[in-house]
């Protein structure tokens, strides 16, 4: 027996279900407009799902309702019998459908919400021709006595004009247009050529003492830098920091596309950085991955270029001429909600066209392209300095600990449901966004700290070869130092480098609730936050973002429940619901001489006294701990060099790829690494072949 829908429901929503979902369509652009970029200064994941879903439903109901125009399912309610009135309304509503094609042009400030929608250009350009052809369609239906057909006309053509845009976009950020967009203009070798069979000639017909000789022009870089002190630098305009932003993310693009940087464009890279303070070095890449944000996943490429001026240009005006054109038109035989309506649809247009602008005016590209023409008064460099020195990320990272992970874990029965349903996986996730905690990221601690590491590192990598040497430090290039060899077996061969980091950061709680203190620090740097922050850090990362840790991750899985189910054998009876009794119960159940007994056994058979195929680090981190307390002093900031060095290393074996998926999802301490490990000369795609002068020398 089908259910029968009672008449005044069915007419409410003939009425009803095509102006809603119009008045939808115009709220989600207003919606993704002013708030779709600050995922990129946030890095919650409410405000990522909300800006997600608005993403999504936008195309969706735009999509839908121009199904509905042209499926006739809209546009004749039951309760209009008169003729002439139903072929105004329908007038009306046909006027409707352009303006579903501008909305499924959307805002510009989202063209994509992933990297993976860039690549799906081509489904958007043959959606634009069957929208297009929808639309067509719905306006040839209600010709030839249409009234609105001139305004219909305006706003078809700005419909295509801002649907191509968003197609142009995703197209442009596709992974093989940037990157022959990374590429460098063609170099023929030819004329070098004839220039040095030039000089030959030159030298044998004036009979003169001298020859040819080949110099590489790294080194002569290398050799005219100059080593300059923290804070040296002085105060520098922040266009003058803008500029350098650009010019290095020029440069430095075609890393994420795979392509490798020449020995030249690494050394001049790594003199400049090498030479400014770390405030000055954070907001160069801060710049740099607003710029690779806005490049992947907005329509500046489209916009900010003459063709895009012009046909934005003639966008707003077809705008503008419906506005008008749709005003001194007889309105009398058309409903008043459905004038309201229009007259909101076409002013919201218009408004959000101004708020393009405004973004546009106010943009790093327009103060880029000022700086380079000097239009510079003081009024200007006020804006331009706020404007550039806004918050570009999150400016926090996440946390997350083992212990805490240990004991808020849900039920045994829970998890094996799970492992029954091959749900683990999605569990995790949700276990992680229940207990995941931020912490403010400090640019004068933990940023200072950063660099000052890796700018050591980098003074002493003067050569490709070297450079990439350091990359492969997990650890060792601290403790390999004499005076820390008793710790180098905690990050030895034996130990994947997985098995490593969880040792340390156990290691390093433990540390944390140990009642001895190191004394005051003459730097003025708190060793043991920094050295806190990344350890919870490289944990959330391990724990939550497997994509970026993949590379290095190695067996982690096996590794972590190994361990986590040893923990959980020495908590079981015992009342441990905080984490410093956690940490107690480890100590006293792992008793101190065990370090004694088998240390030198740990070095050479650490599995055989583990249990065979265990993988487990409990034991191992509780005999580092121990050595690391003896260290008078000194283990805070012994420690957070350690885990620079585990970061630095994650960081520079994390794909380019996914180093460019985080600044949309509030951006990640790791990626920044890997971005001055690189500009430091730290990095691993670099060329091997250098390119060479050829001068004149006195003969020998």
């Amino acid at each position: 027996m089908l259910l029968s829908i009672p008449d005044s429901v069915r007419k409410l929503w003939e009425r009803w279900n095509l102006r809603g979902l119009i008045i939808i369509s115009l709220s989600l652009q207003a919606f993704l407009i002013m708030f779709a970029s600050s995922r990129k200064r946030r890095g919650g994941w409410k405000i990522v799902m909300l800006i997600w879903s608005a993403y999504l439903l936008a195309d969706w109901v735009a999509t839908v309702a121009i199904g509905l125009i042209s499926s006739g399912l809209g546009l004749t309610p039951i309760s209009q019998a008169n003729t002439s009135t139903r072929r105004e309304s329908n007038d009306i509503l046909a006027f409707w459908a352009p303006f579903l094609l501008l909305h499924l042009g959307g805002p510009d400030t989202i063209t994509s919400f992933a990297l993976e929608d860039n690549e799906l250009w081509v489904r958007h350009m043959l959606g634009l021709a069957l929208q297009v052809l929808s639309t067509v369609y719905v306006f040839l239906q209600s010709l030839p006595k249409n009234i609105l057909w001139l305004p219909s006309g305006f706003m078809f053509i700005a419909g295509i004009i801002k649907y191509a845009e968003r197609t142009r976009a995703l197209y442009l950020a596709s992974s093989n247009h940037f990157e022959e967009s990374a590429c460098r203009k063609p170099n023929p070798p030819a004329l070098e050529y004839q220039r040095i069979q030039r000089m030959c000639s030159s030298i044998k017909r004036a009979y003169l003492p001298a020859r040819i000789a080949m110099i590489k022009r790294s080194e002569q870089i290398f050799q005219k830098m100059e080593y300059l002190e923290d804070q040296s630098m002085g105060y520098f305009e922040s266009t003058t920091i803008l500029q350098f932003a650009f010019e290095f993310f020029d440069t430095f693009k075609g890393l994420i596309a795979g392509l490798l940087l020449s020995p030249e464009e690494r050394q001049e890279s790594q003199a400049f950085f090498l030479n400014r303070s770390p405030n000055y070095v954070i907001q160069i890449i801060e710049i740099e991955l607003s710029i690779l944000y806005e490049v992947l996943h907005t329509k500046v490429q489209v916009v900010r270029c003459k063709t895009g001026y012009i046909f934005r240009s003639v966008s707003f005006g077809c705008i503008l001429g419906a506005y008008f054109s749709f005003l001194y038109v007889k309105k009398h035989s058309f409903q008043m909600f459905d004038i309201r309506l229009t007259y909101g649809l076409l002013i919201g247009a218009m408004v959000l066209d101004f708020i393009s602008l405004i973004f546009v005016i106010f943009s790093d590209w327009t103060f880029r392209h000022q700086y380079r023409h000097q239009y510079w008064g003081k009024r200007a460099k006020n804006i331009a300095s706020r404007v550039i020195n806004r918050r570009r990320w999150s400016e926090s990272v996440s946390q997350y600990n083992f212990f805490t992970y240990c004991l808020n874990d849900y039920p045994e029965w829970v998890n094996k449901l799970a492992e029954a349903l091959r749900l683990r996986s999605i569990l995790e996730a949700i276990n992680g966004m229940r207990h995941r905690s931020f912490e403010k990221f400090r640019k004068n601690q933990e940023w200072r700290f950063i660099f000052g590491e890796l700018r050591k590192k980098s003074r002493t990598a003067t050569t490709v070869e070297q450079g990439k040497k350091i990359c492969l430090q997990k650890g060792d290039g601290i403790l390999g130092k004499c005076k820390y060899e008793n710790l180098k077996w905690s990050i030895q061969d034996y130990f994947e480098y997985t098995e490593s980091l969880l040792m340390w950061h156990i290691a390093t709680e433990l540390c944390d609730e140990d009642k001895a203190e190191d004394g005051p620090s003459s730097e003025n740097i708190d060793y043991k936050a920094i050295c806190k922050l990344l350890s919870d850090y490289m944990f959330y990362l391990l724990m939550t973002q497997r994509t970026m840790m993949a590379p290095v991750s190695g067996n982690w899985m096996l590794v972590f429940q190994d361990t986590l189910a040893e923990t959980k054998r020495l908590f079981s009876g015992q009342s441990v619901s905080t984490k410093k009794e956690a940490c107690e119960e480890i100590r006293k159940k792992i008793p101190d001489e065990i370090r004694d007994e088998i240390i030198d056994e740990i070095r050479d058979k650490p599995r055989t006294l583990k249990g065979g195929e265990s993988k487990s680090v409990l034991i191992d981190a509780k005999i580092l701990y121990k050595q690391l307390t003896k260290l008078e002093g000194k283990r805070w900031k012994l420690m957070s060099k350690v885990w620079v060095e585990f970061m630095s290393y994650a960081a520079i074996n994390c794909r380019a790829y996914v180093h460019a998926q985080q600044p949309s999802n509030g951006g990640e301490l790791l990626t920044f690494v890997w971005l001055l490990m690189n500009h430091l000369g730290l990095g691993t795609q670099v060329t091997q072949r250098e390119a060479v002068e050829w001068k004149f020398v006195a003969a020998k």
